[in-house]
């Protein structure tokens, strides 16, 4: 297995055991405890508090169990996670590009985002990938929610409908 493909594996698996602690110390865990896991849980896969509070516990379940399989070798790694992974790191960027553009004053393509100090981690779009319209989209998302935003690059990086990676979010 590649290196990339660990990491992504390992931070899902992270990510639903850590969902599914608080979802079952909810009664036991102090209130200051339980809301600073969510916030570190939050900024490595900003999203994942809707999982949190939505996703029932079997799902959450059976989540795990794929993930364990898939990083141990037994399984193939499924959709789903690949386009968790990838919605993770392109609404993180996102997060991070739309304060620094905020905060300069709207930079119109890569070289800006460069020079604004965007450094794309493993997981994250690089600074070419955005456009000046990319950049305006994130700036203002057309329908209000960076989420949206998220799905619709996801969906686009890989060629699937966004009602897909909604689905791999939250299945129904």
């Amino acid at each position: 297995m590649s290196d990339a493909r660990d990491r992504l594996l390992s931070a899902l698996l992270h990510k639903y055991r850590t969902i599914l602690h608080l979802r079952e110390a909810s009664a036991t865990q102090s209130t200051a405890d339980a809301r600073h896991i969510m916030r570190m849980l939050a900024a490595r896969m900003p999203g994942s508090l809707q999982e949190l509070q939505r996703l029932p516990i079997e799902v959450i379940r059976v989540r795990l169990s794929s993930l364990e399989r898939a990083l141990a070798g037994s399984a193939t790694p499924e959709m789903w996670m690949r386009l968790q992974g990838a919605y993770h790191g392109q609404l993180r960027a996102g997060l991070r590009i739309r304060q620094l553009l905020r905060a300069s004053g709207r930079p119109h393509g890569a070289l800006e985002l460069s020079l604004l100090g965007y450094v794309a981690a493993h997981d994250e779009p690089s600074p070419q990938s955005f456009h000046a319209a990319s950049l305006a989209e994130l700036v203002g998302p057309a329908r209000g929610q960076l989420h949206e935003w998220a799905v619709e690059r996801v969906a686009a990086e890989h060629a699937v409908p966004a009602e897909e990676v909604r689905r791999a979010l939250l299945p129904a």
